[in-house]
């Protein structure tokens, strides 16, 4: 059976064979037949991981622990809100963070910056958030 773990652009999760090269989760978001629920998280920490870390390996959505989602690359899941995991991707998340206080001043701990990213996911109904721009509005810093 092909789970429902593929997390796409569009923060969507659909059940296709591909697994990415990166993993990560939003909290326990399945039941116990493997087949996820309603919610599309559960916790407002949505962490980007590494698919192979250290030599271990899960059975995926197995147990109450966390559901198991698959990107297809690093820039996707910061597409979908996902930030890096400061455990395992500690690296790309101290690099988040100094850009998070190069642009706000600010330099917040994990769960601070979880909770300002939340809205920028998801509105106060569940819908996820969207944001369309013309590709030439953007200027390349130099």
């Amino acid at each position: 059976m092909t789970l429902q773990n593929h997390v796409q652009l569009d923060s969507r999760i659909l059940a296709i064979t591909a697994r990415g090269t990166m993993t990560g989760n939003r909290g326990i978001i399945h039941g116990p037949n493997r087949v996820l629920a309603t919610k599309r998280w559960s916790h407002k920490a949505w962490i980007c991981c590494e698919l192979h870390w250290q030599g271990r390996k899960r059975q995926v959505m197995t147990g109450r622990n966390w559901t198991e989602l698959f990107f297809l690359d690093e820039a996707l899941a910061m597409s979908a809100g996902h930030r890096p995991c400061g455990y395992c991707r500690r690296g790309a998340y101290v690099n988040f963070v100094d850009a998070w206080e190069a642009v706000t001043g600010l330099r917040p701990k994990a769960s601070e910056m979880d909770a300002m990213l939340h809205p920028a996911r998801v509105t106060r109904d569940r819908a996820h958030v969207t944001h369309q721009a013309r590709i030439a509005t953007y200027r390349l810093a130099r």
